[in-house]
């Protein structure tokens, strides 16, 4: 059984090969074992109490398997000096420890190198519950303590060391105008004054914004931003890059007291160096080219989008809405339109004619609803039509329109669909 732990471990930092007097807790990092015995969980062996009385509570106990470990992840890369285990002090079982090694390692299981040789009965068991072993700045993230067909006991463990130098090893940074920076888990590069890191993240190129000869950036309203290979300019708060991407002018838009549109009706548009005024709806700019007058957008049909046959134009503030004209017409979804509303249509057979009275109206066509209403007599086809079960089928405009009729004496109603 595998359980991990979230707690803290003491660090102690040398200086000049002792330890300093300050003493850093890194709170958050995780211990872990192999296996846990009667609750002796990984977490007490680095919870700063050095009680070496097992039956106490202060000590982390494995089970005894072919290969039992227990280990801390400092969190980031150390250069580990010295570590101190503190041993169980109860009864022989203290013996348990015997054979026992300790690595560091970069990885959790893996680029582990031995600290110091493995633990002895005479040297180290039998001479107290403190056990040391120096580790000649050994670097890793993770130290192990392991031992093979008997369990790994630790009442208290400390580490000893100083933050892991990326940079005094290799690193790919500009070895002429860059500069290594070391941040404990790994390194990046950085340039030396008037020079700018390029894309790769490691060499540098010299920065045309440091030294204002190397660029034409505004220098009084502007800035300028080094790129890969070159440089572009950029303008402060309340100015506009011109044209030329290097002048600034004044936005006159940014301000109402740099334009003269109209405060409560107009709009400043910027343009360049200048600006020009316009209205919200329902406004028109005066002769001026500054002051809106208020206007009505429902007189003039060509200033707003209603449907002028079929709806009509409401006023709303300094917008408008459409309507249509009840009860022959509504309103589209886009809320301009006027569409028809459905309406029965009733047709009269006039005996003797090829057509039909609509409303009053004597109508006459090769593809009409006539054909419709003689289908309801029992008339299987007709030119233009395909009728079956009740259904006249109209094919008009590449469109099929189905149409269904009923007899009422001599008049046949086409309902509304």
């Amino acid at each position: 059984m595998f359980k991990m732990f979230r707690t803290f471990v003491v660090i102690i930092f040398y200086s000049c090969g002792t330890a300093a007097q300050d003493e850093q807790i890194l709170d958050g990092l995780v211990a872990s074992q192999s296996t846990t015995v009667d609750g002796n969980v990984a977490s007490r062996a680095i919870d700063g109490n050095f009680d070496s009385d097992l039956t106490r509570g202060s000590c982390s106990l494995t089970e005894s398997n072919s290969f039992n470990w227990w280990m801390v992840d400092l969190g980031r890369m150390y250069s580990v000096t010295t570590i101190t285990v503190y041993n169980r002090s109860d009864g022989l079982l203290r013996e348990q420890l015997v054979s026992a090694v300790v690595n560091i390692c970069i990885g959790s299981n893996s680029s582990c190198v031995q600290c110091g040789t493995p633990f002895t009965l005479n040297d180290d068991i039998n001479y107290g519950p403190r056990i040391e072993r120096s580790c000649s700045a050994i670097s890793g993230r993770y130290v192990r303590v392991s031992n093979t067909d008997s369990p790994v006991q630790l009442c208290e463990f400390q580490v000893f060391g100083s933050e892991h130098d990326f940079c005094a090893t290799k690193h790919t940074c500009d070895v002429t105008n860059g500069v290594c920076i070391n941040n404990g888990t790994n390194y990046y590069c950085g340039c030396n004054s008037g020079y700018t890191l390029r894309t790769d993240g490691e060499s540098c190129t010299v920065d045309p914004c440091f030294d204002s000869d190397l660029n034409n950036c505004d220098q009084k309203h502007g800035y300028c931003t080094s790129t890969d290979t070159s440089y572009k300019c950029g303008c402060d708060t309340n100015y506009i890059l011109q044209n030329d991407n290097h002048t600034c002018l004044i936005d006159a838009c940014s301000n109402s007291t740099l334009n003269n549109c109209d405060d409560t009706y107009g709009q400043c548009i910027s343009n360049g160096g200048d600006y020009t005024c316009a209205c919200v709806q329902g406004y028109t700019l005066d002769s001026d080219g500054f002051t809106c007058l208020d206007f009505d957008i429902c007189a003039n049909s060509t200033l707003n989008r209603c449907d002028d046959e079929r709806g009509f134009c409401v006023r709303n503030g300094t917008g408008y809405y459409c309507g249509c004209n009840p009860p022959l017409y509504k309103i589209h979804s886009d809320g301009f339109r006027c569409i028809p509303v459905p309406q029965s249509k009733t047709f009269k057979l006039v005996n003797g004619d090829d057509a039909c009275l609509r409303g009053g109206l004597k109508e006459f066509r090769s593809r009409s609803l006539l054909y419709c209403a003689k289908a309801c007599l029992g008339i299987a086809s007709c030119t233009g039509y395909h009728f079956a079960d009740g259904t006249c089928v109209i094919m008009e405009d590449s469109s099929a329109v189905e149409e269904y009729c009923y007899k009422t004496g001599n008049t046949y109603v086409v309902p509304p669909t």
